[in-house]
């Protein structure tokens, strides 16, 4: 789930005099930059600092954080680098230059991030991204495996037609749909039986819905629970890139003709999910087999 992160009073102004500045001497302020954030938690932020005057002693503050574990620093010059707590007080410390720093201040919430550049100068520019570390989610499961098969053999997309785990055709009544629902009615290891397997619509009767893409792990299932052509589901693999919204999906793709890896992106649309590339395919429900 979001958390909501307060950004710390001077950074608006900061950003305003930065802008001032730039335009004066032709100068661009640094892109915020992201560090391998498959390896940081969901409270994952971002920020970028600034110095355009030498003189001007300037320290770059970020938070609060909750449980905040990790720094991950770029700059173009060593910097000190503060934990503060919610007091102001510094409780962990150190100097720190182009890496990943980890300060294991453990359910500490309300800290803060100070960085100081060593040697600033007119050009100093450095971008920090901070957040817990975690161990990632596995990147298959048993569902992702078995459809996979599928994939692998390019199983044609045939609603009267049924096949096994494996791939290999079999009678009407036992296997699995060759469908978008058929797919994942096998790779969730519901009954085989045949043509008979849930359609998107009958599927959620085996699912507990999702409330945020955040839940979202491999094996789940995207599905739009829409009736006939309309409807449509794919199994989630992986995030390509989870801020946008991109990820990798297996499915049973009728206009591919075939099963199918796809590059697809789930977006909020302020009443429900969006998948872009199947534009008369929504709202879509995230779902986890029971």
């Amino acid at each position: 789930m979001m958390t909501s992160i307060k950004v710390h009073p001077t950074i608006p102004r900061l950003t305003a005099y930065i802008a001032k500045i730039a335009a004066a001497i032709s100068i661009s302020s640094t892109s915020f930059l992201l560090f391998n954030p498959a390896l940081l938690a969901q409270e994952v932020r971002e920020g970028s600092c600034y110095r355009p005057i030498p003189t001007t002693v300037y320290t770059c503050f970020f938070g609060p954080y909750n449980n905040l574990s990790r720094v991950t620093y770029r700059g173009g010059s060593e910097a000190v680098v503060k934990i503060l707590n919610s007091r102001g007080e510094v409780i962990r410390s150190g100097s720190i230059s182009n890496q990943n720093r980890d300060f294991n201040i453990g359910d500490e919430s309300g800290v803060r991030v100070q960085l100081e550049p060593k040697s600033p100068s007119s050009t100093t520019q450095f971008s920090v991204t901070v957040g817990k570390i975690i161990t990632p989610p596995p990147l298959t499961s048993d569902a992702v495996k078995r459809a996979k098969v599928w994939v692998d053999k390019r199983i044609p997309y045939n609603q009267g037609v049924a096949a096994n785990a494996n791939g290999d055709r079999t009678n009407n009544s036992s296997g699995y749909r060759t469908d978008c629902s058929g797919l994942v009615s096998m790779a969730w290891g519901l009954k085989a039986s045949g043509l008979s397997v849930p359609n998107t619509v009958y599927l959620t009767n085996y699912a507990r819905t999702l409330g945020s893409k955040d839940d979202l792990l491999p094996g789940d299932a995207i599905n739009n629970r829409q009736w006939g052509n309309n409807g449509h589901v794919v199994l989630f693999v992986r995030w390509i890139d989870k801020n946008q919204g991109r990820f990798v999906a297996y499915e049973e793709n009728g206009g591919a003709g075939r099963a199918i890896e796809s590059n697809l992106t789930l977006v909020w649309k302020g009443t429900g999910w969006d998948i872009p590339q199947y534009r008369n395919h929504n709202p879509w429900f995230l779902e986890r087999k029971k």
